[in-house]
């Protein structure tokens, strides 16, 4: 976790997941702890999205506004 003191918050970061011969659609995802197996977060995307090629899940900015975990 990162911190901002000026905002008495916490926030994680997460780097795009990428994956590369994707051939499936997709509705949302699951954020999932691999140690512990607990999950953590689900996605949701709006709509159906199809990939033919690569499939990219791109987060938002790591900051303590927009970061997709935030404590405060």
């Amino acid at each position: 976790p990162v911190g901002d003191l000026n905002n008495n918050s916490a926030y994680v970061s997460f780097a795009p997941v990428v994956w590369t011969g994707a051939a499936f659609t997709t509705r949302c995802a699951l954020l999932y702890n691999s140690t512990t197996g607990a999950s953590v977060c689900v996605l949701d995307f709006g709509s159906d999205k199809t990939s033919t090629t690569t499939f990219t899940v791109e987060f938002p900015p790591n900051t303590s506004t927009t970061a997709l975990i935030r404590l405060s």
